[in-house]
């Protein structure tokens, strides 16, 4: 058992980095809740102001979204959208300063004290004598994990809710007091399903954004816009702005996709390493458990009836 858990742990992400993850984006606060009425009124043609009255007015954003004619499939899908284009800004943000850090000799906490005089990262950097386009490529990189992990955490967060049938938001209480996610699963007494339900999460986020980047090439080839303009746009805004601005049905081309990559070669190769793994740790064979999952529908099914 022990080995096949540590066996797991070896495809995981770094656990500092994924157990640290960021808290789930099912709350909207603060920041994100600015962010989710600049997405509304881009989408809706409304002033940012109009939006923020509306939820200003006890409204959940979900009732916001279908005040402003959002239906909830839509709004569900856009704010999956938001989520993975807040992961992977903070992701840049994160791997830009860590990348001008160890170029520049100097630590992050030195660089932030600089900032808060030069104001942004471009001028902290020619102050250092950086060139930040040399550091693209690295950046780009260490973004794109930093994301993934950030999305897997969130995820992590709903599969713990949903093992103990608590909400996310109970589960997010838990992790300020306990500071990690691993402690959290520890005293829900899911300690040994963490590295289960971490792969299963960073397999979901890889494929999530695995899906972003074929929606954007498929929209940007019947768009005639550049594919980072696209992005940007459903990043930022979702596919009812992108609808809008692009005059494509962006929803039609998303269900293309999805059911695409779900068949795609990187969600089978997903598949049969997580068979490989349950098969070798339960002795059952790989038949018996896809025959499981097809009865239980989720790998997260199948591990808690293996008893992981």
């Amino acid at each position: 058992m022990r080995t096949g858990i540590r066996q797991l742990a070896a495809l995981m992400l770094p656990a500092t980095l994924l157990l640290s993850s960021m808290a789930s984006a099912a709350t909207v606060t603060g920041t994100h809740a600015s962010a989710t009425a600049r997405f509304l009124a881009k989408a809706t043609g409304k002033s940012v102001a109009s939006v923020e009255s509306l939820h200003r007015a006890d409204h959940s954003w979900a009732k916001v979204a279908a005040t402003l004619g959002i239906g909830a499939p839509q709004w569900k899908l856009d704010r999956k959208l938001l989520r993975l284009g807040r992961f992977e800004a903070e992701g840049h943000r994160q791997a830009q300063v860590q990348a001008l850090a160890h170029a520049s000799g100097k630590t992050v906490a030195q660089l932030g004290a600089l900032r808060k005089t030069d104001r942004t990262w471009k001028a902290v950097a020619q102050a250092l004598h950086v060139n930040l386009a040399t550091l693209a490529p690295d950046v780009r990189a260490a973004a794109r994990r930093i994301a993934v992990a950030r999305a897997a955490g969130a995820l992590l967060v709903g599969e713990l809710a949903h093992a103990t049938g608590k909400s996310r938001k109970e589960i997010q209480a838990m992790r300020k007091a306990d500071h990690s996610l691993k402690s959290v699963a520890i005293s829900l007494g899911l300690g040994t399903m963490v590295p289960t339900y971490a792969l299963l999460a960073r397999q979901r986020a890889e494929l999530a954004f695995a899906r972003v980047a074929a929606l954007v090439g498929v929209l940007a080839k019947d768009s005639g816009k550049p594919a980072k303009e696209i992005r940007s746009l459903i990043l930022a805004h979702g596919l009812s702005a992108a609808e809008s601005s692009l005059g494509l049905n962006a929803f039609k081309v998303h269900a293309q996709v999805a059911a695409r990559t779900a068949l795609s070669l990187r969600a089978r190769v997903a598949d049969r390493a997580v068979v490989g793994l349950l098969s070798k740790l339960s002795g059952k064979r790989p038949s018996v458990i896809q025959g499981m999952l097809k009865s239980d529908k989720t790998w997260v099914g199948v591990a808690k009836a293996l008893g992981y």
